[in-house]
C-alpha cells in the first residue's frame, strides 16, 4: 500500500493536474471573446484574432493609432463607446457619444461629448457647467448599462468602479463611493489611486500609503508614491527608486529601480538608470537592461524598443519580432498588436504576421 502511494505522489508531481496548468499559463492565451476595432470604408467594424470580421457597424469613424494603443472604442463589459460624428458645415468633426452592444446597435444615444468604459457595470460621464454662458467647469458622474443616471454629476471628477469603490474628488480632495453614489470614505486625502485587492494607495500629508474599504490605514503612509495592489503585491516609490511590498507593508523587492511595473508572466519590466530589463519575483535580471523602451507583457510578449526601432522579445529575452516598427502597442488579450510601419497601421499576430490594416477602403 506504501509503494503505491509512493507511486501516486511521485507521478502527481511528474505530471500536474490541467487546472493547475492551465491557471500558470492563462495569462498567454488569447481570449477568443475579445476583439479589435478597425475601418472598412469608413465604418467601425471588429475583427477577431484571424482577422476575421465578426461585427459590422454602420457607424462612421476615423480610427488612428495612438487611441487605439489606449484600447479605445474597445468593449467592455459587453459594450462599447464610440463617437456619433457630424460631419456638416463649421460642426464638423464635432461628437457626442453614443453606446453599442455586442450585435454593433446602437443601445444609447448620450448628449454627453466623454463617457468611459463600463466597469462593475457603470461608467462616468461629465458634463459642462456654465455661469452666465460662460463656461465654468466638468462635473461628473455615472450611468448604468441601460444609459440611466444612476449617480448625479455632482463631483469634479469620478474614476471608474473596481472592487465596488470609485475614487472622487470635491474640492481637490480625494474620497471613494459606493455603488449607491454615498460618500463612504470622505474626501481628506491629496492623491489616490482605485481600489484592488481591497486597497487603495493613497496620499496624506505628502505620503503615500494603503486603506481599506473602512478607509483606515492599512499600511501607513511613508512612501512617496505607491500604486494599485496587482495580485499581492504594490508597486512603491521611496527616495526616487521604485520596488515592491506585500500587501501587509513587508518590503519584498528593495526599492532600487528608477521605475518598475506589475508583474506579467512571472516578469516585471524595471528601469535601470535609462536601460529597460526584466527581474522575477526576487528582484533578479531574468533579462538583462539593455532596452531604450519596454512594456509589460502580454501574451508572452514585450514590446521593446532598440536603435530607434520596435518590436517584441518573448520571456527568455530572445528577439521574437523583429524591430522594424517605427510604433507599435502591447499585444491586447487577444493576441493581436497594433503597429506602425511606413505610415501604415495594421494589427500583427504574436508571431509577427500581418493580419489585417487598421483602415480598409478598398
Amino acid at each position: 500500500m506504501k509503494r503505491i502511494l509512493i507511486l501516486v505522489i511521485v507521478l502527481s508531481s511528474l505530471f500536474p493536474s490541467s487546472n493547475q496548468g492551465l491557471t500558470h499559463n492563462s495569462q498567454n492565451v488569447p481570449d477568443p471573446d475579445y476583439l479589435s476595432p478597425v475601418e472598412i470604408q469608413g465604418k467601425l467594424s471588429y475583427i477577431n484574432a484571424k482577422g476575421e470580421v465578426k461585427i459590422t457597424t454602420g457607424f462612421a469613424i476615423d480610427l488612428s493609432f495612438k487611441p487605439l494603443r489606449y484600447t479605445r472604442y474597445n468593449f467592455s463589459e459587453g459594450l462599447a463607446v464610440i463617437p456619433d460624428r457630424i460631419k456638416a458645415g463649421f460642426l464638423s468633426g464635432w461628437s457626442k457619444m453614443m453606446i453599442i452592444n455586442g450585435q454593433g446597435e446602437r443601445v444609447l444615444q448620450t448628449p454627453y461629448r466623454w463617457i468611459g468604459e463600463f466597469h462593475d457595470g457603470f461608467t462616468q460621464f461629465y458634463k459642462r457647467e456654465y455661469y452666465f454662458f460662460f463656461f465654468s467647469r466638468k462635473i461628473y458622474g455615472y450611468l448604468d448599462r441601460d444609459g440611466k443616471t444612476v449617480i448625479e454629476p455632482k463631483f469634479d471628477y469620478a474614476g471608474q468602479f473596481n472592487d465596488g469603490m470609485a475614487k472622487i474628488i470635491v474640492d481637490d480632495k480625494h474620497g471613494y463611493i459606493n455603488a449607491s453614489g454615498e460618500i463612504v470614505i470622505k474626501p481628506i486625502f491629496e492623491d489616490s489611486f482605485h481600489f484592488s485587492e481591497g486597497l487603495a494607495s493613497v496620499r496624506l500629508n505628502g505620503k503615500f500609503g494603503y486603506i481599506n474599504k473602512s478607509g483606515e490605514f492599512l499600511i501607513p503612509p511613508e512612501y512617496d508614491k505607491a500604486w494599485p495592489m496587482d495580485k499581492g503585491l504594490g508597486r512603491v516609490l521611496l527616495n526616487n527608486r521604485v520596488g515592491f511590498i506585500d500587501n501587509q507593508g513587508k518590503v519584498v523587492i528593495k526599492p532600487s529601480f528608477t521605475y518598475a511595473s506589475d508583474f506579467r508572466d512571472g516578469l516585471a519590466m524595471v528601469n535601470a538608470d535609462g536601460k529597460i530589463g526584466y527581474i522575477n519575483l526576487s528582484g533578479e535580471f531574468i533579462i538583462e537592461p539593455t532596452y531604450d523602451t519596454g512594456s509589460e507583457f502580454r501574451q508572452g510578449r514585450a514590446l521593446i524598443k532598440m536603435d530607434e526601432k520596435y518590436g517584441f522579445i518573448n520571456t527568455r529575452g530572445e528577439l521574437v519580432i523583429e524591430n522594424i516598427y517605427e510604433d507599435a502597442s502591447g499585444f491586447f488579450p487577444n493576441g493581436l498588436a497594433l503597429v506602425k510601419k511606413t505610415g501604415l497601421d495594421y494589427y500583427i499576430d504574436i508571431d509577427g504576421n500581418t493580419v489585417m490594416n487598421l483602415k480598409n477602403n478598398q
